[in-house]
């Protein structure tokens, strides 16, 4: 009986502090019909959530707007986020109950298309292996990577025209189809 009464009153106080935060978990309980998401870009995690000040807030305002699910972004324009300020990041957020995944937004990679400075020429070797490290280092520290708009190219380069093959120039206008990084992605005919 002792038990009984000690588990109800552990229950009652359960149930006060869930109600401190009712959108929060409405949506945990729910996410699996609907999951509302962000992205924390790696210039966030640089700039934001450095401290744990920053990382509380974030933490508040997911709460606050029924977030369950976070993306932490760690490679953008050029720059890649420091491995320990990704871990710890990713660590809080767990032990706060969200789901934690990865983001790359391949952007400022390599060699530049000759068309739109920010993408890139991935017919360009070295590329292709900056491309790999990128997400090899994310790879390491999540176990799920959304890739953020910009895996894509438009370069009409001599390079990329040749590797198209045949009728496919884009110098041509002839295709508006992006060459796959061999052994990597698969292009869909």
């Amino acid at each position: 009986m002792k038990l009984f009464f000690a588990s109800l009153m552990l229950l009652a106080v359960t149930v006060q502090a869930d109600d401190s935060q009712p959108l929060w978990n409405l949506a945990r309980a729910n996410a699996e019909t609907h999951a509302f998401s962000t992205l924390f870009t790696a210039h966030d995690v640089k700039n934001h959530l450095s401290t744990d000040a920053g990382i509380q807030s974030a933490i508040a305002w997911c709460k606050q707007t029924a977030v369950t699910k976070v993306y932490i972004e760690s490679f953008r324009d050029g720059y890649t986020a420091e491995r320990t300020a990704l871990e710890r990041v990713r660590d809080r957020f767990r032990t706060e109950g969200f789901k934690v995944s990865g983001c790359i937004t391949p952007t400022s990679i390599g060699k530049k298309s000759n068309r739109w400075n920010i993408i890139a020429c991935y017919t360009d070797a070295a590329t292709q292996e900056r491309t790999g490290e990128i997400f090899r280092y994310a790879a390491s520290l999540f176990d799920e990577i959304m890739i953020d708009d910009f895996w894509f190219t438009e370069c009409s380069c001599a390079e990329c025209d040749g590797a198209r093959g045949p009728g496919r120039s884009r110098s041509a206008g002839r295709s508006r189809r992006a060459k796959a990084i061999p052994g990597r992605i698969t292009d869909a005919s």
